[in-house]
């Protein structure tokens, strides 16, 4: 594909270009992390869905999925020159620059630390939409009980919660202090959080409804 080949090499020979596309980039990743928490948060006729925090998670949860998504690349392409082919090089990409040289091996170290961060900051995002729901109105309480009970809160403590998040946090930790060989389970289990969390939200947000205060 020539077209795409010569804008490749307009950017990648300019180190100012390249970082200004990657500047343009975070810019727009970061919109659409958070546009689909924003698109839920505007209907109040489910109450799950309405609350502030709600794009702030998504855009997190989608962070801590990419820095897994990377740590996954990095075991694709271990220690070798980023090929430059179209898929091989937006792949090689990822984890380091399109070049002859092997990404360094510091590389892991700093994804494992940036998706340690992200997975504590969705864990606290997490305690607040649980926190602003049962301190709201009757109608916001009803459906954080979804979250607690039933087949919607089996898969969010125990897939979102417990495996999604703080069994990838402990693991990584280890990983990060020597402990335990990196591996990439604590990858494939922050991005099976990330899609749990996305099912429990958008479901159990559909079967929640306003409920009518009981008159005296």
């Amino acid at each position: 594909m020539p077209l795409l080949q010569k804008a490749s090499d307009f950017f990648v020979k300019s180190p100012v270009r390249m970082r200004w596309l990657g500047m343009a980039n975070i810019a727009l990743a970061s919109r659409v992390g958070i546009y689909t928490g924003i698109l839920l948060n505007t209907m109040v006729a489910r109450p799950l869905w309405n609350s502030a925090v709600l794009p702030l998670l998504f855009l997190f949860s989608g962070l801590s999925a990419a820095a897994a998504a990377v740590h996954l690349a990095t075991v694709v392409f271990p220690g070798r020159p980023a090929p430059r082919g179209l898929i091989g090089g937006a792949l090689a990409a990822m984890t380091q620059p399109l070049g002859a040289e092997p990404p360094a091996k510091r590389t892991i170290d700093t994804v494992i630390r940036a998706d340690v961060a992200f997975l504590v900051i969705e864990l606290v995002l997490i305690a607040l939409l649980l926190l602003s729901l049962a301190t709201s109105t009757l109608s916001h309480i009803e459906a954080a009980r979804l979250l607690f009970s039933g087949s919607y809160g089996l898969v969010f403590w125990v897939g979102v919660v417990a495996i999604g998040i703080l069994t990838p946090i402990a693991l990584q930790a280890l990983e990060l202090s020597h402990r335990i060989p990196h591996t990439v389970v604590p990858a494939v289990l922050v991005l099976a959080g990330g899609f749990a969390l996305r099912w429990v939200l958008v479901n159990a947000g559909q079967a929640s409804q306003i409920v009518q205060a009981a008159m005296p």
